[in-house]
């Protein structure tokens, strides 16, 4: 999303004339070819005037409006000259702005390295300047950059970092776009069901604010939910309602998309005339718009559907054109899917071993694009290269001094966690006790929420800061287990009774929690879940949960599957007037360095005592079994 700054005072004639101009700017029914040449001579006259933020501001709206017309390398251009001019002006919030309209330019040439550089510059000014809401939104677009490149993990959690941020401000259209991104890549991860109640807040947000744009965006990654899971009729229905909202209001590339989506729902059902001629009316419109990348799609589509239709040769004759589109153009999922397409027409045609070839090169390049994410690289892998550093860091010279400033930071940190802990129960016993300190309650618990944000806060910048592997490998586990106790938070909010909690609501939804933040791994097991109907005190409920957490994610950490898929079991009992959790998988067993114990198995120690109760941890070859009774 762009970002804009304020406008100075109109004080003279020149000043008034840039108001004039800048009003213009803001009148929609001017085209746009013509809103360009009007900020082009608005930002002359500011130059020659010497009105430099009015210079610097007018840059950055000429950028907008190319970026708009689809001219991605002039508004690069512009957004680089706002840039150096607000570094000349020392303004540190317009340069952040320039800086990520900068990065979104170099996003669309599809230059994702330069993207993100200044993408995370222009996130690390918005974090010293305390500017939470620009920063959330910086976050959303690094989150897109991450999705669109594979890596489902970084990007859920630079969304949701960006919807923690936004939930605590009025900028509810840009917690709509953080709740989309994240939906989005729920629906990658196939886990509909959460990514449909993410689009529906969006699309409730986006109705309330009556934003046109927004709604028509939600009703299609609605449809494209109903559409992956089969449910043809309500995906058309969804669609149909986004295209005629895009038509009155959208851009030539959203009308195309929704246009291929129609046809793509009538090609799974195979009514192919309807699909030829969505599809057609969606190529002309990306073809017309210039559009590449929306080109290349909707012609792989329509070759799926003349090889449906039998006609391989005119399947072979329009799949030519896509690859010079992509050629000219780095859209690697877009490669993936012509490559397939490439195959299936030669193994048609008997030329086997050319479909061969294409499929080896489909295969290649599907690794190479989900490397990252997890599908190909095993648990082993990551257990062998943090052993490396571990090595490593032994042979290091510095080895005592690092390990001992380590140790302090685990204090701090530490300290900080269980005061934390102790405001989470507290806000929880406030807000169950009367209804009449229902004020404070609420007081304190926006209190608790910025404390935990601090936190993270701090240990971002801590990160930002810091070079070595290992620590910062440590401050990921920490704030791991901060985002732990946000969700234990969060749930005991709306799942507790005065005095106590019903456990069974409660762990299966911090459960959900847990599994969506470690999405790469979680995708991997079949999780199990087994609570009796039984009622905890709300401190007892706090560690309970923070235990289950911290087992998950030893599991997540550490476990070696023995399987294609693993398996983790809890489960709650009763048993005469105590109770068991057991939380147990099926994986390798795994031991910490000779002569330490892991912070997690701390953690775990110190918590069963807390309840109070008794912990036990058994393994053997087929799995582990982590046992607390109180």
């Amino acid at each position: 999303m762009f970002f804009f700054g304020c406008n100075a005072p109109v004080q003279d004639k020149t000043r008034h004339t840039l108001q004039v101009l800048t009003d213009s700017l803001d009148n929609n029914s001017i085209p746009l070819q013509r809103k360009i040449t009007l900020a082009l001579y608005a930002d002359s006259l500011a130059a020659t005037s010497g009105f430099d933020s009015l210079h610097q501001d007018f840059q950055r709206r000429t950028g907008v409006l190319y970026y708009d017309l689809g001219e991605a390398t002039q508004a690069k251009n512009h957004f680089l000259q706002a840039t150096t001019i607000a570094r000349r002006l020392k303004d540190s919030l317009q340069l952040a702005i320039a800086l990520n309209n900068t990065g979104i330019a170099y996003d669309e040439l599809q230059e994702k390295d330069s993207a993100l550089t200044y993408y995370i510059s222009s996130n690390n000014i918005f974090r010293l300047i305390k500017d939470s809401v620009h920063l959330a939104q910086g976050l959303i677009n690094i989150g897109i950059l991450y999705k669109n490149d594979g890596d489902y993990k970084k990007a859920l959690d630079a969304n949701f970092e960006a919807a923690l941020l936004l939930e605590l401000s009025p900028d509810k259209r840009s917690l709509s776009d953080a709740y989309s991104n994240i939906g989005n890549n729920l629906k990658d991860l196939r886990q509909y069901a959460k990514a449909f109640d993410y689009h529906q807040k969006a699309l409730a947000i986006r109705t309330n604010e009556k934003d046109s744009t927004g709604m028509a965006g939600s009703l299609n990654n609605i449809g494209n939910i109903y559409r992956y899971q089969r449910k043809y009729p309500e995906a058309l229905e969804q669609y149909q309602l986004s295209l005629a909202i895009k038509k009155k209001t959208g851009t030539p590339r959203s009308i195309a998309t929704s246009l291929d989506n129609i046809a793509s729902v009538y090609l799974q059902l195979q009514a192919y005339a309807e699909a030829g001629a969505y599809y057609r009316q969606a190529l002309a419109i990306s073809r017309k718009s210039g559009d590449k990348e929306g080109a290349a799609n909707t012609i792989n589509h329509l070759c799926e559907l003349l090889l449906a239709t039998g006609d391989v040769k005119g399947a072979e004759n329009l799949a030519g054109e896509a690859g010079v589109l992509l050629q000219e153009q780095p859209y690697s999922k877009n490669k993936l899917h012509h490559l397939g397409i490439l195959s299936t027409i030669h193994q048609r045609t008997g030329r086997y071993k050319t479909a061969l070839q294409y499929a080896q090169l489909q295969l290649s390049l599907k690794d190479s694009l989900y490397a990252h994410t997890g599908l190909t690289r095993t648990a082993t892998d990551m257990e062998a290269r943090y052993d490396t550093q571990q090595k490593l860091m032994t042979a290091n010279q510095l080895a005592a001094r690092q390990t001992s400033r380590i140790k302090i930071q685990q204090v701090y940190i530490s300290v900080l966690a269980i005061l934390l802990i102790t405001l989470v129960i507290t806000a929880v016993q406030l807000k169950l006790a009367k209804q009449n300190v229902e004020g404070l309650f609420k007081e304190l618990n926006h209190r608790v929420k910025n404390s935990m944000q601090l936190l993270i806060s701090i240990i971002n910048l801590q990160k930002a800061r810091i070079q070595d592997p290992a620590r910062l490998q440590l401050l990921d586990a920490i704030q791991d287990r901060v985002f732990a106790i946000k969700d234990v938070h969060e749930s005991l909010q709306y799942k507790s009774r005065p005095s106590s909690t019903r456990m069974q609501p409660f762990i299966h939804d911090l459960v959900d929690k847990i599994n969506i933040s470690h999405a790469e791994k979680s995708a991997r097991f079949n999780i199990i879940v087994t609570v009796a109907d039984i009622y905890l005190p709300v401190n007892t409920a706090v560690t309970t949960g923070l235990i289950i957490n911290e087992a998950m994610t030893n599991i997540y950490k550490h476990g070696q599957l023995l399987h294609d898929h693993g398996e983790i079991r809890i489960t709650l009992e009763a048993l005469n007037n105590r109770y068991k959790l057991c939380i147990s998988d099926n994986c390798a067993p795994w031991k910490a360095a000779p002569g330490t114990q892991g912070m997690g198995l701390i953690l775990l120690n110190l918590m069963s005592k807390q309840i109070p109760g008794k912990m036990t941890i058994s393994s053997n070859d087929t799995g582990s079994v982590t046992v607390v009774t109180f």
